[in-house]
């Protein structure tokens, strides 16, 4: 799986569900929140997507994410 191709399709998907998900919550009267983050939605589902994928031999995430994040 291409990581690059992977988070490009799921950015496109958040840019146009954002469209229909900011509208739904116009329309049903709901309060929006929109605290900052350090990552985008996009970046966010990337990371759980790409984690379910790869995760064969990793029991938690964080087992998964420490050596992602060393680089190794």
């Amino acid at each position: 799986m291409d990581l690059t191709r992977l988070f490009c399709d799921i950015d496109d998907f958040c840019n146009r569900f954002s469209i229909y998900y900011d509208q739904y919550l116009l329309e049903s009267g709901q309060m929006k929140r929109h605290r900052s983050s350090s990552l985008s939605l996009s970046e966010m589902m990337t990371i759980i997507i790409y984690y379910h994928h790869q995760a064969g031999g990793y029991r938690n995430f964080k087992s998964y994410n420490v050596p992602v994040k060393r680089g190794a």
